[in-house]
C-alpha cells in the first residue's frame, strides 16, 4: 500500500489548519489497534504491528474514549481529544477515527487523522 496518498484518499482532502487545530498525521490501524501504516509527522513515532496507544501515547491500554476503539465498536466515524507526552510537556492532541471497509462492506480497520492543539504562541511563530 502507498502511504499518504491512500490513506488520504480514504478520508477526502485536507482542509487546512481548523481552529485550534494543525493536522500532524495519518495513522492506518487494525481491529486490534496495530499500526499498519503511518504519514505526516508522525511518521517516525512507533513501528508498524505496535500497538497505537503505546507507540503514540506510551500507554499500556487503550485511551479512555479512545475514537479508534469506538469506531470499531459501532463503525461510524468518532472523534476524541487527549494528551501526549510527559509532564511539563504535554501536547493536547485531537483523534477523528474513520472506519475501513473492504469491498463487501467488513470493518477492518480505522483511518485515523491526528491533530495537535495550537496555541496562539504557536500560531504566531
Amino acid at each position: 500500500m502507498n502511504s499518504e496518498g491512500k490513506l488520504r484518499d480514504m478520508i477526502g482532502p485536507l482542509h487546512g489548519e481548523e481552529e485550534g487545530w494543525r493536522e500532524i498525521g495519518l495513522c492506518l490501524v487494525d481491529l486490534g489497534l496495530n499500526v499498519v501504516m503511518r504519514e505526516g509527522r508522525i511518521g517516525d513515532v512507533g513501528a508498524e504491528g505496535e500497538k497505537c496507544y503505546r507507540a503514540f501515547h506510551g500507554r499500556r491500554a487503550p485511551c479512555r474514549g479512545c475514537a479508534a476503539t469506538e469506531t470499531i465498536r459501532d463503525g461510524e466515524p468518532h472523534s476524541s481529544v487527549c494528551e501526549r507526552g510527559r509532564r511539563g510537556t504535554r501536547t493536547r492532541c485531537r483523534v477523528d477515527a474513520y472506519p475501513v471497509r473492504d469491498a463487501t462492506g467488513v470493518l477492518w480497520g480505522v483511518v485515523e487523522r491526528i491533530f495537535e492543539g495550537v496555541s496562539r504562541q504557536k500560531k504566531a511563530e
